[in-house]
């Protein structure tokens, strides 16, 4: 039935929305079954759902929201043309907000009804956010520090190895990349798993 690629999904309790190149796929019980969406042409890479709005951002800063849980998107403006890789809520002890991150260090940070590029002294490709904490390629870690029941106050690079590879995703303190690797994540110090966790 579909013959693009899918990048990112997001699943609730009933909704839930999947992205791709081309391509939105919404469901509204709990994922026994899939619609299309109507979009445009758009490379989507990330997708989340802040309770009230969904949101999909992409290839060339790209960022759609949906208001009717996947059902139709509209494009909003978007303060950048770097492509966007993962959008989410970041903060684990307080609430940071929610992020879109990119290439060439891009951070947005939603405030209000807009989106706001972060001011930061940060380079590297970013590609996934999770907890406290960003990743991206070459094995680069970036913590959020916060300060509770307030905006984060700023990002520090923990880390940078490009031996581990790219970093993809992060939940909590625990990052994957590639070659199979896990890579632990700590308040002053990233280690790595010695091998791949699994084989074929």
């Amino acid at each position: 039935m579909l013959g693009e690629d899918l990048h990112a999904l997001t699943l609730g309790q009933q909704r839930g929305v999947i992205v791709g190149d081309d391509r939105i796929l919404y469901t509204s019980d709990g994922g026994d079954s899939w619609a299309l969406a109507p979009v445009g042409s758009f490379a989507l890479r990330g997708v989340a759902d802040d309770g009230e709005s969904m949101w999909a951002v992409g290839l060339g800063g790209a960022m759609l929201r949906s208001d009717d849980a996947g059902a139709s998107w509209v494009e909003i403006e978007s303060p950048t043309q770097a492509d966007l890789w993962a959008i989410g809520h970041a903060g684990i002890d307080a609430e940071a907000g929610l992020f879109a991150i990119g290439d060439a260090g891009t951070i947005l940070r939603h405030e209000s009804s807009d989106w706001v590029a972060i001011d930061h002294d940060l380079d590297g490709d970013l590609r996934g956010l999770g907890g406290n904490f960003m990743v991206g390629r070459e094995g680069l870690v970036i913590a959020i520090e916060l300060e509770e029941g307030s905006a984060p106050q700023r990002y520090l690079e923990l880390g940078r190895d490009p031996a581990r590879g790219d970093l993809w995703d992060v939940v909590d303190d625990l990052a994957i990349g590639d070659g199979s690797r896990l890579t632990t994540i700590q308040i002053d110090w990233v280690s790595e798993t010695p091998k791949p966790f699994c084989t074929p």
